[in-house]
């Protein structure tokens, strides 16, 4: 499996379980100097959601300190042999018409490997509860993955800093994707827990900023609930370099994402080796 492939089947897995957890809606800032075509842009977005999403009248008045709704990005799905547009709207939870609208499709007519566009927030809703999407990921390229959605249990202990990559209040997520989510106080620093490279970094839909370290071996970390990142793609990281700091939700209070991936197979956060 490359590299570009694994970072696309583990964003499915990772957009799954925003699903699973209801995380909180993505918000932004708006910072001076910004504007909101480079905002949607670090988001990939167009700037016709972005500004639709929030009921922005006049683009130019938009003001530092302004709060923005980030919607979700649009992705796609490839049309398989026996799809009708009826039974993918149904399995993306939407109306034919909105499909169709959403493609500028004369006709509901399809056939086998046509890329229709989904509006961003779609999840699938068929009983195996699983979707089959090209998702798209910081700096790779999309790929047709279908995997199951995993779900949260959340025994709690302490998560000691070195060792996780904060210091907080540890649930363990179990199930088809394993990992940890750290409570934290929003500014608390996320640290890489071993020697890598950043392969990706940016936003994640119900995670925040996440940056993906690449180490030696090939596994994959991925640090998640951060409000902005130290680090950028093709960076090298020690154990203990600051990737990001963490974010604060609508309570006040701050959630580190950890997993551990060896291809598109979540790792048990427990027994990944450490520096």
């Amino acid at each position: 499996m490359t590299q570009r492939t694994a970072l696309a089947a583990i964003a499915l897995l990772l957009l799954g379980l925003s699903t699973v957890l209801a995380a909180d809606p993505l918000t932004h800032v708006v910072q001076k100097g910004e504007t909101l075509y480079g905002i949607a842009r670090s988001y990939n977005i167009s700037l016709d959601d972005l500004v639709k999403a929030n009921g922005i009248k006049d683009p130019a008045k938009v003001l530092p300190g302004t709060k923005l709704s980030i919607p979700s990005a649009a992705f796609s799905y490839v049309v398989q042999k026996g799809d009708t547009l009826y039974g993918i709207s149904r399995r993306f939870g939407l109306g034919v018409d909105v499909i169709i609208s959403y493609n500028g499709l004369a006709s509901s007519m399809i056939k086998p490997g046509q890329a229709l566009k989904i509006p961003g927030g779609a999840v699938a809703v068929n009983g195996s509860q699983s979707t089959t999407a090209t998702i798209p990921v910081p700096n790779t390229v999309p790929h047709t993955i279908t995997t199951p959605i995993s779900h949260a249990i959340p025994p709690v202990v302490p998560a000691v800093f070195g060792i996780w990559p904060a210091a907080g209040e540890l649930s363990y997520l179990q199930g088809k994707l394993k990992g940890a989510a750290i409570s934290v106080k929003p500014g608390d620093s996320i640290s890489a827990i071993r020697m890598g490279t950043v392969i990706s970094a940016g936003p994640f839909r119900g995670f925040g900023k996440v940056a993906f370290v690449q180490s030696s071996d090939g596994l994959v970390y991925v640090y998640g609930g951060a409000s902005s990142l130290q680090v950028r793609v093709g960076d090298p990281v020690r154990k203990g370099t600051v990737v990001g700091k963490a974010d604060a939700s609508e309570d006040g209070n701050g959630t580190v994402y950890f997993f551990a991936f060896k291809g598109s197979d979540s790792l048990d956060p427990d027994s990944v080796p450490r520096d």
